[in-house]
């Protein structure tokens, strides 16, 4: 017999599972917003090196919070990734 997962109990629902999939459509958009947040982000006050730990979002790793390090590294800090790998929650 097989181990069958049983994603009901954990909160997932196959009715909703095309919205999910579609909120994955927002990449570009997010991808965008950072771009042109860049000149508001650069204003922000100096870090003083210190370091600062980025998590990333549900279903995130280190990789999507790289914009993110990138911009607090240019500000003064020690942008630390978490390495946590895939956050599964």
């Amino acid at each position: 017999m097989q181990n069958r997962v049983d994603w009901t109990a954990a909160g997932w629902s196959w009715a909703t599972a095309p919205l999910r999939l579609a909120l994955e459509c927002r990449v570009g958009i997010e991808w965008g917003a950072m771009v042109a947040a860049q000149p508001v982000l650069r204003r922000m006050p100096q870090g003083d090196g210190h370091a600062v730990l980025v998590l990333p979002y549900l279903f995130g790793s280190d990789l999507t919070t790289q914009p993110l390090r990138t911009s607090l590294a240019c500000l003064g800090y020690q942008a630390v990734p978490a390495g946590l790998g895939l956050n599964l929650g």
